[in-house]
């Protein structure tokens, strides 16, 4: 069914509930990532506390205090310790992220005036696939391009990536530090279920409920979940509000062309399990001597 073509109608709870979505659409994403940095922060603080001045490859305790170690390989090995709260708050982000879905399914299957067409939950139109594909192919050709440009930078300390500037937030930490392999299957997860998150959440819900709530126009209602998104993702900084507005666009244009979720999910799913590739490849790949100079930048823009 084109987009065009689509009438959904909410009434009574279903008409509470798509309207509260939409509230967590705006704000939710920024609750969420503050609440993860928080989780991490408490269990760092806790283990600060029950061994002060012993954080593993970045300060020694002397009679004159607490004092920078020397990066070493050796620190630099020790410096990548398991990072529990680190893997507790992706869960609990997946599970903030799986009730949505949950709720956006609810809605779908019982409202009565939404059908799952209402919100891409169709296969895509194959006379528009083709342009779809080009599109996303031409998407991922760009990423690629851009993640070289952007690891040479941050391997010759010309740009610090925000989830090193966040994991130092809550202080002089050992961070960046080498992903565990148990780190790196949770982010993965996180990173694939955020993909269908977003796309259920924006393209689909926040679209249908600003043409049956708000009366917009399938088009104007496009523009706005574009819009939704990318100031959703305005703390996250600069370069992630270019990359979100770069998103926002192409998946809704997929969207738009075969009516479907299916191809802007994959697309999204392939970005950031790519983006946190890259992003792990950086860390491991990075001398004592790189990381040295990242935990100074951090250190220096704080």
């Amino acid at each position: 069914m084109p987009l065009d073509d689509m009438h959904p109608s909410f009434a009574g709870v279903h008409w509470v509930l798509a309207l509260a979505l939409m509230l967590y659409a705006v704000v939710g994403p920024a609750v969420l990532d503050r609440r993860v940095l928080a989780r991490v922060c408490l269990h760092r603080l806790r283990r600060r506390h029950a061994s002060p001045g012993t954080e593993p490859g970045t300060h020694r305790v002397t009679e004159q205090g607490t004092v920078p170690t020397a990066v070493t390989a050796a620190t630099a090995a020790e410096a990548a310790p398991m990072v529990p709260g680190l893997i507790s708050s992706q869960r609990w982000r997946l599970a903030v992220q799986w009730t949505v879905l949950a709720l956006v399914a609810a809605v779908v299957v019982a409202a009565p005036g939404v059908s799952g067409a209402d919100v891409g939950w169709a296969w895509p139109r194959r006379d528009r696939l083709e342009f779809a594909l080009l599109l996303a192919v031409t998407t991922v050709a760009l990423v690629t391009f851009g993640v070289g440009i952007w690891r040479r930078r941050v391997l010759t300390g010309r740009h610090v990536p925000g989830p090193f500037q966040a994991a130092a937030f809550c202080g002089p930490v050992a961070w960046p530090a080498r992903p565990r392999r148990l780190e790196q299957v949770w982010a993965l997860a996180s990173a694939a279920v955020a993909a269908v998150h977003d796309e259920v959440l924006y393209r689909g819900l926040l679209t249908a409920a600003a043409v049956g709530i708000l009366g917009f126009t399938v088009d104007q209602a496009a523009l706005a979940s574009m819009a939704v998104f990318v100031v959703a993702n305005v703390h996250r900084g600069r370069v992630r509000v270019v990359a979100a507005a770069g998103l926002a666009v192409v998946s809704t244009l997929s969207y738009l062309e075969t009516s479907s979720l299916l191809l802007p999910i994959a697309l999204h799913a392939a970005l950031n399990v790519h983006n946190v590739i890259s992003l792990q490849a950086v860390a491991r790949s990075m001398t004592p001597a790189q990381l040295h100079r990242v935990r100074q930048l951090i250190i220096s823009d704080r």
